[in-house]
Parts: structure tokens; sequence; C-alpha cells
């Protein structure tokens, strides 16, 4: 479509500046195809989804500029804050994943060379050239990859412009549409690469064939001078050039060789049994839950619904499987996976039409979840509900569910900072964020007092610390904290006399006068477990030698014996909990909203504080990572 309007647009003009019947069969043929185009295009989206939908095609494609947006208008998490692929990409990182420098003016020289005719080089053509190299040139330098993404696609555009702009008056007839193809293309997929480095990928067709057009244009023009001037035999002259010309290919080609000897497939025979396992056992109509991540592995090889899967994560499935996995009450854990089974988050949405308010219904679903089916009718009927409505609801939330099972797995310990941040996801902060960020300060405050019953100095902080923030990284770790596993996994101890010593060896940043600080090991006395300490190492970072050591407190102890028991610590010095599951001597340091989770229990205590949780299978991957499933006992 770009296209399309700009040659038309480019079209008009070169016709009054020639005086010509601005009125020709190219213009007539580019707007009878943008016109056809839209037609079709809004009927037949039209008529299979909605008008809506098509009508999107008009911000759609600028929608990547907001993709990293911390929260959303709806007050949900954005999950796509946390995809590895949707990582902001550098300039200079996206020259490098083309093939480097020499490729990337290459495919810049290309761009330029089709506003040139192959048959004879006029001087605007050399001026064309020139500047092409000249531009191309600077912008793999140093200064120039460090200019704003605008700027730089700016000056990317410049020899482009002024090649259109030279050939206004040129009655040769060159076509600009392909330069004017790939020039939108590449700014279009640069610039969308500076908010998530996936969209480098998209480059990939236009700067292939802009890459082509350089060598051909180069391999023509070199024979053709060879074999005349100097009578070569321009069939072997072409053949050696072309030769020549193919050795730039070496170091791309030698990259990808390494790095696709480097790749370790993160499907393996463990999750290949796994899922055959569930494949084979569970019923057609049972669904599995895990974090989104493996979701369609899930369903292509076990066969059975999912929770949520890639093509669905940034949905409000997030903050409930995040929950489930964080919360302490294995009844709560429970209930918000019955209600997912039983209908999604379609009981928030039933909610919400009645409040239009994303706080109050996510407080609702709460509330409803942990009561029983009777006396969830009754709460929400005083709340004003329909019975029709408490129907709807009810049967989202209390239904009888399908057979269930609940995945944890080693590599979700890593991911625990992502997964447990959207489950404490915080809907206030968001609502405030949301609301009066760049806002009128008295309007603000007013909102913030009457919405939240603040005094005039809570409401006038909270306003000043959302302008405060400066990224969308700030606004998430506002709204909610990053809970991860300190230790990625158990640590040995060794138990003499009710006195447990466990071999930690956890770096936790340096002291005042720049040594290192290490958790060398904890103590637990476990005749009085509110003596657990941790034993602390000064490290010099010069030599590596310790230089002193001290005992610290950590925030708590679980203590997973035959029972779990959570002991608080006076004068904790550390943000952090232990614990120690005495059953198999092993500790694991953690954050305190995380060492009592369902996750804690399940994936590192072996489930054996839950009850309705069955291991259903448990293997261990060749690179030593667990996977567990468990069968949901509703």
């Amino acid at each position: 479509l770009g296209v399309v309007i700009a040659y038309s647009i480019y079209s008009i003009i070169k016709s009054f500046v020639q005086k010509n019947n601005f009125w020709n069969d190219e213009l007539k043929s580019s707007l009878i195809t943008l016109v056809l185009f839209l037609f079709f295009s809004g009927f037949f989206v039209s008529l299979i989804v909605n008008f809506s939908t098509f009508d999107q095609f008009f911000n759609g494609p600028l929608s990547f500029k907001v993709i990293k947006q911390a929260s959303k208008p709806n007050l949900w998490p954005n999950v796509y804050t946390t995809v590895a692929e949707l990582n902001p990409a550098s300039i200079n990182s996206i020259i490098s994943q083309l093939g480097g420098k020499l490729m990337f003016l290459l495919a810049g020289l290309g761009v330029v060379l089709t506003l040139i005719k192959n048959n004879k080089v006029y001087r605007n053509d050399l001026i064309i050239i020139s500047l092409g190299v000249i531009v191309y040139l600077s912008l793999t330098t140093n200064w120039f990859v460090n200019l704003s993404p605008i700027a730089y696609l700016l000056t990317y555009i410049l020899p482009v412009l002024i090649g259109l702009l030279l050939l206004l008056k040129d009655k040769r007839g060159i076509d600009i549409k392909y330069a004017l193809f790939l020039t939108i293309w590449f700014i279009g997929t640069i610039y969308a690469s500076t908010k998530g480095t996936r969209f480098v990928l998209l480059m990939v067709p236009a700067f292939g064939i802009a890459v082509g057009v350089a060598i051909g244009m180069i391999h023509k023009t070199i024979a053709n001078w060879l074999s005349k001037e100097f009578e070569f035999n321009k069939k072997i002259v072409s053949g050696i050039i072309m030769i020549l010309l193919l050795l730039i290919l070496i170091n791309p080609i030698k990259a990808a060789h390494n790095t696709s000897k480097g790749e370790i497939p993160s499907m393996n025979d463990a999750w290949w049994e796994t899922l055959t396992k569930i494949k084979d056992s569970a019923a057609k109509d049972a669904i599995i839950t895990s974090w989104w991540d493996f979701g369609h592995w899930f369903k292509t090889i076990a066969d059975r619904a999912v929770t949520f899967d890639g093509g669905s994560q940034n949905r409000p499935q997030a903050h409930w499987v995040g929950k489930i996995l964080m919360s302490d009450s294995e009844e709560q854990s429970l209930s918000l996976l019955r209600m997912l089974d039983c209908g999604a988050n379609k009981a928030f949405d039933e909610i919400n039409k009645k409040y239009d308010d994303t706080e109050i219904s996510v407080d609702m679903v709460y509330e409803i979840i942990s009561k029983n089916k009777e006396n969830t009718e009754i709460y929400l009927f005083e709340k004003g509900f329909s019975e029709e409505e408490i129907t709807n609801i009810t049967g989202y939330t209390h239904c009888t569910p399908p057979e269930a099972y609940f995945i944890t797995s080693g590599d979700m310990v890593g991911k625990a900072g992502v997964w447990s941040h959207f489950g404490s996801w915080n809907f206030d902060r968001s609502f405030i964020y949301n609301n009066i960020r760049n806002k009128d300060y008295q309007e603000s405050i007013d909102l913030l007092i009457n919405r939240f019953n603040y005094t005039e100095e809570q409401a006038s902080d909270y306003y000043y610390e959302v302008q405060s923030l400066a990224s969308d990284e700030e606004v998430n770790s506002w709204i909610a904290p990053w809970p991860n596993y300190a230790t990625p996994s158990l640590r040995g101890c060794v138990n003499e006399s009710e006195i447990a010593t466990c071999n930690i060896g956890l770096g936790v940043g340096q002291s005042n006068i720049g040594h290192s600080v290490v958790i060398q090991s904890a103590r637990i006395n476990l005749s009085n477990p509110e003596d657990t300490t941790f034993l602390l190492s000064f490290i010099d970072r010069n030599t590596g030698l310790s230089v002193g050591q001290q005992s610290s407190k950590p925030n708590g102890l679980v203590l997973a014996g035959e029972i779990i028991e959570y002991y608080a610590l006076e004068e904790a010095e550390f943000d952090l909990d232990l614990v120690f599951d005495s059953i198999n001597n092993k500790a694991l340091v953690v954050n305190p909203k995380l060492s009592q989770s369902t996750f804690t229990k399940l994936f590192f205590l072996e489930g054996r504080y839950t009850t309705h949780f069955e291991k259903f299978s448990d293997i261990t991957s060749v690179t030593g990572s667990k996977i567990i499933v468990w069968k949901v006992l509703w």
C-alpha cells in the first residue's frame, strides 16, 4: 500500500514537472490496483471476520511501537515485555545479524542501483551511486549507529530521496517502484527491529534481493568493461568475477555454520517421552497447564488442550497461572486451576460486563473462587447479579472440570522471576500508572483520594513516583516485583548433632569497600530453628581470597520435614528465605514470596505437602533438567 501510494504521488509530481498528462496508464494502473486491493480486502475480511478487523489496517502496522508497553490500558500485564525475541536490537546488532558491514553496504547500494539504467551511465546516475556509497558506508560507522532510530532512518533514505528528485526531469522512463518497495521495507523492518529483535527476520527477503541486485550490477559492469577494454573472453571473465564475488559469502556462511553447530534443541527425549505418556493415558478432553513457552509442544505431541501457549501468552491467563505457581495456598491454586479449566478468563469477563472495572472484577474473582458454589451464588445475588448471570459465572468457576495435568519443569526455575511477576501483578498500581501518567497534578490527586481513600500526602507520593518512571522496565518493576530463586537448585547439607550445615556459594553483591560478598553456607539449628544463620565471606576481587567472614540472618526459614513449617527470623539482614528439606538433607535460597509456593512444594519438595497433585511422571533429560507431571485430583 505504501509503495502504490508513494508511486502514485511521485508520478503526478513528475508529470507536472515534465508538463505531461498526469493521467497516464501507469498512474491509472496504480490507482486501480490500490482501489481493488482495498475493496476486496475490505469485503472479504468483513465478510469472514468483521469490518472492525479490516479497519485495523490503519494503525495495525504501527502497533509494534507499544508492543513492550508495561501495562495495558485494560490494566492487565503485558507478557510481551518478557518475550526474549522482543528485546530491542541496536542498529549495530541489526547490521551484524544481517551479515556484517559489507553485506549491509551492498544491500544499500542495491536499492539505489535500481534507479540506474544498465545501458548507459549519466551524470545524475554517478551522483546517485556516489551518494549511496558515501551514505551507506557512513551508516556502518560507530557515530551513525549510535544515532536515534529516527535520525538513522532519515539518513538511510537520503540517497533514494535525492535520486528521486534528480529523476523528476529524467525522460528515460526509469521504474522507481523497486527502489520505493525496498526502501519502505527496509526502514519499516529496521525500525521494528529496534523494538524487538525478532523483526530482523522480516528484513531478510528484501535484503537478499537488494544484495543480489548490487552483486549482479557490479558483476555485469566489471565483466563488460574487462571484455571490452582488454578483449578478454566475456564468458571466462564473467565466471571468474562471479567466483570472486561469491567469496563475500564465506564469512556469513561460516557464521551460520557455527551457530547451527552450537544449537541445542529444546525438545529432547525426556520431553517427548513425557508428553507421549500424557497422550497415551489422558482423557481426550484433558487440559494441560504450565507456563506458556512449550504450549505448542503440549498440543502437538500430547494432543491435548492447553491453558495457554505461544499464540495466546499475552492474555489474562498469564496472571492466573503465575498466581497458581506462586500461591502458598494449595486451595487457592486448585480453585484458580478449576476456574481456568472450566472457562479460561470468562468468569472475569462476565463479572466485568456489570462493573466495567478491572480491579473490582479481579477482586471479585478471587473472592468467589474461595467459596463453594452455594455460597458463591448467595454472594453474587447480594451483589445484584441476575439468576442467568449467576449461572454463567458459577459455570465458569465451579463446574465439574475435565481431567487436568500440571507440568513443573527445570526451565521454569529460571523463569520464576517472570511468572511470579505476573502472578503478583498489582492491579491498583496498574490503574494508578495508566490514569495519572502525564496528567494534571490536582486532577490526579483527586482521583487517587476518591478511589483509594488515600491521604493527600499518599496521593502526592504516588503521583511523583509515577512521573519519575523513565522506561517500561521501571514501570514493570514499580507495578510488581520479580521474585526469583537465588539458588537454581537444591544444595547439599551435612547434619551433625541437630546442626545442619549447607553449602550455598551464592554471590549477593559487594561490601562498602569493594569486596565481593558471598553466602558461603547456611547453618540450621534443628532444635532451635530461630537460630538459623548465613555465613558470609568477603572476597578480595583482585586476589580471589577470603579476607573475612561474619554471620547474618535470612528473612525466614522453611523447615520441610514430616510437616512443613515457617519461621520468621528476627533481626533479618537479607530479603531471602532458606528452605531446608530435612528429609533429603538439602537446602534452597529463595525470595520469600516463593519459599512456600505451590511450585516450590511440587518441584523442589516432590509434592509432599500437597493433597490435590499426584505425581504422574518424573523424567530427567540428558542435560539434567527435571520434568515432573502432576495429575490434578479435583
